[in-house]
């Protein structure tokens, strides 16, 4: 069923005017939900809101559709542990040496600059 706003939008756009206006209807809403914020995440999301001219809500559906998309190409630890049990290391075992006295430096040097 199409809504009478819907029909009087589109009769008004089918004029004879030279230029065609597309308009693309966001999708209904559903679900909706309250969330505390502290006033730092609050203030990112208005300001996010104003520099891409959307909706606040609209901000928060692209960053959780973005944050998903990343968590999907992320590997969980068991999946590397699983992986490089089956293949072999991208790195021989001179360099996996180095990369661990490296490691254990900066940790070393982490560790000395927590004690102070």
């Amino acid at each position: 069923m199409v809504s009478p706003y819907r029909a009087e939008a589109r009769a008004i756009l089918e004029l004879p005017y030279r230029h065609t206006i597309t308009v693309a209807a966001m999708a209904r809403m559903s679900i909706r939900a309250t969330y505390a914020l502290d006033e730092q995440t609050d203030q990112r999301i208005k300001h996010l809101a104003k520099t891409w001219r959307v909706s606040q809500a609209e901000v928060i559906r692209r960053s959780v559709q973005t944050a998903a998309e990343l968590s999907r190409e992320t590997l969980t630890p068991a999946q590397v542990v699983a992986r490089y049990a089956n293949d072999a290391l991208p790195r021989n075992k001179q360099d996996t040496k180095r990369v661990i006295q490296s490691l254990r430096a900066m940790r070393h040097a982490d560790d000395k600059r927590r004690a102070v």
